[in-house]
């Protein structure tokens, strides 16, 4: 359930009218209001609901009371993200738990829900028959052997890695690996995920021998699993190979800003890349795409079909899922950073060749060392002063292609290769900054006016890009490789919106104090 709840009443009526809305199953279910918190008398099914939390030994404890053990299909323990349902273990069964806990029954329903209680329901009751996070349609007509993490019903299961401490990036991409080969995951009694087959256990990060930090390392970065249900619900957790992707943009694009500044990292939204996909096709007709700082992946889906190409990050995380996913097209995935090697380095690694029409395409990581207002957002702001500043290695680029920001050689590496090269294309976005002559940004400008021909230009609102501020200009252009052809700067025009267009011109600025260049040297 989406809102807050104060009391179990509110949240039992918005449960009940959820799943008789369901159009997978006819259900009938009505509050009751002694006992059982929930029942549909036709299906016979009986649910326990609280804030949080299960309370499995309350509802079984409740049942035999009442006398319905013989009438039971199906148990639901339902909270404010999920409701598990299971199948009822048999009569008597649950008249011995519910004997054990008070002979007499003289006790509330309420009374006897306590931990140990619990985890002895659950062990009586065994695996989960379907486990409903209120997405979709609900159907209890079959077993469900597995969970399935989709982009739709992620947040759920955020919940519980982050309860366990699990890095979401590395666990999700191990689940999937190892469904790709057809085996599961177990959790031991000491808690840890391991691979049932090699018995390979999950761990966050690569540990070094000998460098054990905590007792949390010791589980290789996360909180050992007990919880009987948890427990449970982990093993039966699974991904599909085409849904990899599409989740990690999802966590990506919901990082909290102060991570994506901290990176430089500003994910470029679907509709923008599809349709700059569709410019390059027709201005540039790549033979091989090199995509350096790729991210999530989201610049090079429209691309993977019908051509072939790298993408690089220097983030593990990113790339592993992109690996597996991706693995059935003409593409190498590496794992490097994009700037700090040398120029001939990176031509190796990305197996460059002069015969092939290249394009470098990318929207790099930006971010300055001095921020300013316009890039900053509201919660980065304290006392009217910038909270965040960018350390920034230039890689002995600083001298050729200025300083001042994550974005400077980040493009200066990508303008070297293709020198190298000799040849190819560059496409990219930036700072509208770096093409209307800012200071900062004027070698960067200047490089490319003195090797590359402008091909095309367009000019997209910061709101475009996940983490940038909406008064934030971003550029892209395309630019193609010719030496020394010292593109006139006036020639630049930019499409914006409503499918207008701006044009540069060089002009000398008037206003007191403002430092300036009149021209490119």
């Amino acid at each position: 359930m989406k809102k807050k709840y104060s009391d179990e009443s509110e949240l039992q009526r918005d449960i009940v009218k959820h799943l008789n809305s369901s159009n997978k199953q006819t259900f009938n279910f009505e509050i009751t209001p002694h006992d059982f918190d929930i029942i549909d008398t036709i299906l016979k099914i009986f649910i326990e609901t609280k804030i949080q939390g299960h309370a499995p030994s309350q509802l079984i404890y409740a049942i035999v009371k009442k006398k319905k053990q013989g009438c039971v299909n199906f148990l639901g323990l339902a909270n404010i993200d999920e409701i598990r349902f299971y199948k009822a273990p048999s009569k008597n069964k649950m008249e011995k738990f519910a004997k054990e806990i008070d002979p007499t029954f003289s006790r509330s329903p309420s009374g006897v829900n306590n931990k140990e209680n619990n985890i002895k329901a659950f062990k009586l009751i065994g695996k989960p028959w379907r486990i409903y996070t209120y997405e979709g349609n609900l159907d209890l007509s079959k077993l469900i052997k597995e969970v399935l993490i989709t982009e739709e019903n992620y947040d759920y299961f955020e919940k519980l890695l982050k309860k366990y401490n699990i890095d979401p990036m590395f666990y999700l991409t191990y689940i999937a690996d190892i469904l790709e080969n057809q085996l599961r995951i177990r959790v031991n009694s000491e808690g840890r995920i391991y691979n049932e087959k090699t018995f390979e256990p999950y761990h966050n990060k690569n540990i070094k021998q000998g460098n054990v930090i905590d007792n949390l390392d010791k589980y290789g970065g996360y909180k050992p699993i007990k919880n009987i249900p948890d427990k449970r619900l982990f093993e039966m957790l699974c991904i599909k190979k085409g849904s990899l992707t599409k989740i990690k943009q999802h966590i990506l694009q919901n990082l909290s800003i102060t991570i994506k500044r901290s990176k430089g990292h500003f994910f470029t939204k679907k509709e923008i890349s599809e349709n700059i996909s569709k410019i390059i096709k027709e201005k540039v007709k790549p033979d091989y795409i090199i995509e350096p700082y790729v991210g999530a992946g989201a610049l090079i889906v429209p691309f993977l079909e019908n051509y072939q190409g790298v993408g690089n990050d220097n983030n593990s995380k990113l790339i592993e899922p992109l690996r597996i996913e991706y693995s059935e097209y003409d593409w190498v995935f590496t794992c490097k950073h994009g700037w700090k090697y040398s120029t001939e380095e990176y031509i190796k690694l990305w197996n460059i060749s002069k015969d092939k029409n290249n394009l470098i395409y990318f929207n790099p990581p930006f971010g300055t060392t001095a921020t300013n207002l316009s890039v900053s957002k509201k919660d980065e702001i304290k006392n009217g002063k910038k909270s965040r500043k960018i350390k920034i290695d230039y890689a002995n680029l600083g001298d050729t292609y200025g300083r001042g920001d994550l974005v400077i050689p980040a493009i200066g590496r990508m303008i070297e290769i293709i020198k190298k090269i000799g040849s190819g294309y560059l496409a990219f976005f930036c700072p509208a900054g770096i093409m209307f002559g800012r200071i900062r940004y004027y070698k960067v400008l200047k490089a490319l006016l003195q090797d590359f021909e402008f091909i095309e230009g367009h000019i997209c609102d910061g709101n475009n890009f996940k983490g940038v501020a909406s008064k934030k200009s971003i550029a892209f252009t395309i630019w193609k490789y010719h030496k020394n052809i010292n593109t006139d700067i006036n020639s630049l025009v930019f499409k914006v919106k409503d499918n207008k267009f701006i044009k540069l011109k060089k002009m000398v600025l008037l206003k007191n104090g403002w430092k300036y260049s009149t021209g490119y040297r």
